[in-house]
């Protein structure tokens, strides 16, 4: 059928579907597409936000006679708004990095997921096809039984026609001159034998 690359976005730059995309309740094209941006803003806003964080915290920290600075509650407060924002940062960045690697098992997942479809499908060709073996073998049962119901009578009559030849007078001896017949000619010596 199709050979999967390493990400969904491989497909979609060959211009294949992924047969999932239509069947299944997963991650569409546009959804993938969606999700591969909202990841890179939230990476690029997390790497923009702790590198203000830094510069913020450097500029305030070279300016030691900064009269916001020297305030023990000015400088908590700004303190606190780094930190917060280092951890929203941190957050972004994080999400940002999940979703990316949230890709490889997105596809892991479309493939299990085609890959159950076709072998759901080969399963129900498979029973099918039991089931025509099974009603053959059924068949070729009946027949071998009719068969075998058809030699026993034969080999009864056969019998039956044995019987009568032996019981017919002179058998015994006709048998024998038939033999020393034969013998004579073929040229058999029939003390032979």
């Amino acid at each position: 059928m199709y050979e999967f690359g390493e990400t969904t976005s491989d497909l979609h730059d060959l211009g294949i579907p992924h047969p999932t995309e239509t069947t299944h309740q997963l991650p569409h094209s546009e959804r993938e597409q969606q999700l591969r941006r909202n990841g890179a803003l939230y990476r690029r806003t997390g790497i923009t936000l702790i590198t203000a964080d830094a510069l913020a915290i450097l500029t305030l920290m070279a300016l030691p006679e900064n009269a916001i600075w020297n305030n023990p509650t000015h400088r908590q407060l700004i303190l606190l708004a780094v930190l917060l924002t280092g951890f929203t940062a941190t957050a972004l960045l994080t999400v940002g990095l999940l979703e990316r690697q949230g890709r490889q098992t997105r596809t892991l997942i479309r493939r299990a997921m085609a890959r159950a479809d076709t072998n759901a499908d080969l399963g129900d060709a498979n029973r099918a096809a039991i089931d025509a073996n099974r009603a053959a073998i059924m068949e070729n049962t009946k027949l071998v039984a009719e068969a075998i119901i058809t030699l026993t009578g034969i080999e009864k009559r056969l019998h039956a026609l044995e019987t009568a030849v032996e019981a017919v007078p002179g058998y015994a001896d006709g048998l024998a001159r038939g033999a020393r017949v034969a013998a004579s000619v073929l040229g058999i010596d029939p003390k032979e034998d």
